[in-house]
């Protein structure tokens, strides 16, 4: 077989292929949620929280719903009364709604929202609607939230700990004390979070005949979330529809994204007939469900002298902000890689997710296993420092094997195959690698401060009910029966 294929040649590894997509955007008919109008669409607008933190005492809405064009004002008792929370995976009593019904968690929360003929009526009966609030102390530093006395996100969890469990894969004690040495390290990865051109966007057109929902949204994973979209506007599934549509920047950002899309559904079931909303600037930025992780690690790594890795030990606190949408997926695709591509045979993870008084995370870049990637890659910096050895050399010497794969990581996944070895040297043949390793050093005699970034870590090309398995002695449901497996 493998000397067929030589034979024969390759059709798509390995070749520059055309995307299917690029002709109708290069010939500008592409069609984003903006570029989209149906016979009678309304539009909304939202008003946001200007606190992080704060009960709603009052709304009125009065002068709003008198405002020529206004066709109906929204606010969380209407949430209450017709829709079911956002969808959630987060263990617990962490509650999201489409507009805050009891207290504001974050700033820039949702309190109110205008269906109305255009956007620019919908803005100006949003400056009518009077909030009153009652200031609650905010918790934005995931160390303190942990404090007996913090203030709480949510009062029916009574802690802001959502999730605290130590997991230990293989002998680390034992490997920590018979290793040559360790070195220990505490690390920061600040969150951030996707600013594409194209907010997130979506229309819902209700068909009250039917009952029928049909959603266009710019969300880049509509079927996975298409049953929970479902529930939460209390639909049976059979009776929602969603329509991809073009979306004009993501990089992760719109993965999972799904608030926007139930909202659009919702009101367009309050408003009987289709209605538009598509987050303006300000909205996407504080308002949004898709951060990138923000994670404190407390982490030390054990190894010989002649530069074998042995053991990690990782404490992570990692502030999840006001809700937990996905859990904690985030760490089990952590999980599911965490030892790179090393041989690294022990493994001890603890995790405190932590809740504060900002805007949640999300599905952003590599879901969480980047920032443990980048961990493990300054870990194993450190000991190249250490030991004055070759950061590729010491790379080299800790790969996976060839021979050994299929390969079970301690944390329980498998690595089907792979040659890593033959990746770094064709990486560093085709950089040309001893060419700019010359010319750091030409510019550092110069007096420049110039660097090398070095780097071997795994990312997996698809997801599976390890982000969930890991963290439920008797998980809610059957992992293999889960969505996405």
């Amino acid at each position: 077989m493998e000397t067929a294929l030589k034979q024969a040649g390759r059709r798509w590894i390995g070749k520059s292929l055309n995307r299917v997509e690029d002709p109708r955007f290069l010939r500008g008919e592409g069609r984003y949620i903006d570029d989209i109008s149906l016979p009678g669409m309304a539009h909304a607008a939202i008003v946001r929280s200007p606190h992080a933190h704060a009960r709603i005492v009052n709304v009125d809405t009065s002068k709003a719903e008198q405002l020529p064009g206004v066709i109906k004002v929204l606010t969380g008792a209407d949430v209450a009364a017709r829709a079911g929370p956002l969808p959630s995976f987060g263990a617990g009593p962490i509650i999201q709604d489409m507009i805050a019904i009891e207290k504001v968690r974050h700033y820039g929360e949702t309190v109110a929202a205008v269906i109305a003929e255009d956007r620019y009526v919908a803005e100006d009966a949003c400056d009518l609607i009077e909030v009153e609030y009652d200031p609650l102390p905010a918790v934005v530093d995931p160390f303190a939230a942990q404090a007996e006395d913090a203030p709480l996100v949510h009062e029916k969890l009574q802690t802001n700990v959502a999730y605290e469990r130590t997991f230990t894969f293989g002998d680390v004690d034992g490997a920590f004390r018979d290793a040559s040495r360790q070195v220990r390290a505490k690390l920061r990865w600040p969150r951030s979070t996707g600013m594409p051109m194209d907010t997130n966007g979506a229309i819902g057109d209700y068909d009250a005949g039917t009952g029928v929902v049909t959603i266009y949204a710019n969300s880049m994973n509509f079927t996975y979330f298409h049953w929970l979209i479902a529930d939460s506007l209390k639909i049976p599934a059979s009776k929602l529809k969603v329509v991809p549509v073009a979306a004009g920047g993501s990089f992760g950002s719109k993965f999972f994204m799904h608030k926007v899309p139930t909202f659009a559904g919702f009101l367009s079931m309050v408003a009987g007939r289709p209605v538009k909303y598509v987050e303006d600037r300000i909205t996407h930025i504080t308002n949004n469900d898709h951060c990138g992780s923000d994670r404190w690690y407390d982490a030390e790594i054990a190894f010989d002298d002649d530069g074998t890795l042995h053991a990690l030990r990782i404490d992570c606190v990692d502030d999840y902000g006001a809700y937990l949408q996905f859990g904690t997926g985030t760490h089990g695709n952590g999980l599911s890689q965490i030892v790179g591509p090393y041989q690294i045979k022990h493994v001890q993870f603890t995790l405190h997710a932590v809740l504060t008084n900002k805007n949640q995370q999300g599905a952003y870049r590599g879901f969480g296993a980047e920032v443990s990637n980048w961990m493990l890659e300054r870990l194993v910096d450190m000991v190249a420092g250490e030991l004055g050895m070759d950061r590729v050399e010491l790379r080299r010497r800790n790969l996976i094997t060839p021979d050994q794969f299929p390969y079970r990581t301690p944390t329980g996944n498998i690595y089907d195959s792979g040659n890593y070895q033959a990746v770094v040297d064709k990486l560093l043949e085709i950089g040309d690698y001893e060419h700019w390793v010359a010319e750091r050093d030409r510019a550092r005699a110069e007096g420049r401060h110039v660097g090398i970034g070095i780097i071997a870590s795994n990312e997996r090309s698809v997801f599976s009910s390890t982000e969930f398995w890991f963290w439920f002695d008797s998980p809610d449901f059957t992992p293999t029966a889960s969505p996405e497996s």
